[in-house]
């Protein structure tokens, strides 16, 4: 598809034309690879940079400038982005230490414990939004409007990124814990499906 039918497509409302662009990802997950990243990283500023490209057409700040200029402008977006990340100091959350691991009782309800004091210490927005999405049980569309985000995808990445930061303040062996705490947390939400994560 040419970027000008993307475009339009966004106009109209199409948030699924942005499937398209996925042709685009190779030069962004190779930079970010180069530059002390995972795939998974390269996956994150991707899906920003496709939601800022996304917003930025909507609201009339993207001009298109001919054939082709969209990979260019998702490169450096997601370029400056993973940069942006590299310089940011991590936040100063408390450590899950050894002897929470060595306890005796319920992984799950040590790992809430955990969690619990770990979204203390987080802060906004990714307190509230994962507060809204676990416990609460609410879509991504009304925790979108809620916290006045312009859609349900910009919601999504955050939420992702949010839990990333939690795994970082985990030791490697309670990651596999976090997902399924927070797949059960998952299931017990209306019409849930499969993976929390």
């Amino acid at each position: 598809m040419k970027d000008q039918e993307i475009i339009n497509q966004i106009k109209a409302g199409n948030y699924e034309v942005l499937n398209e662009l996925s042709r685009h990802f190779a030069s962004v997950r190779k930079y970010v690879l180069s530059n002390s990243g995972a795939i998974e990283d390269a996956e994150d500023v991707f899906a920003e940079a496709q939601v800022i490209f996304y917003q930025k057409v909507l609201s009339e700040a993207y001009r298109y400038d001919g054939e082709g200029k969209i990979g260019g402008f998702l490169y450096v977006t997601a370029k400056n982005l993973w940069m942006k990340k590299l310089t940011r100091p991590a936040p100063m959350m408390a450590p899950v230490s050894d002897t929470d691991t060595q306890d005796q009782g319920d992984p799950l309800e040590k790992l809430s414990e955990a969690v619990d004091e770990v979204l203390r210490n987080l802060g906004d927005p990714c307190a509230s939004i994962l507060t809204f999405f676990y416990f609460n049980r609410l879509d991504m569309l009304t925790i979108a409007q809620k916290l006045g985000y312009k859609n349900k995808e910009t919601v999504k990445v955050k939420k992702r990124q949010c839990i990333q930061t939690i795994e970082k303040s985990l030791l490697p062996a309670q990651k596999e814990t976090l997902k399924e705490y927070l797949y059960e947390l998952d299931q017990r939400r209306p019409g849930a499906p499969g993976s929390a994560l």
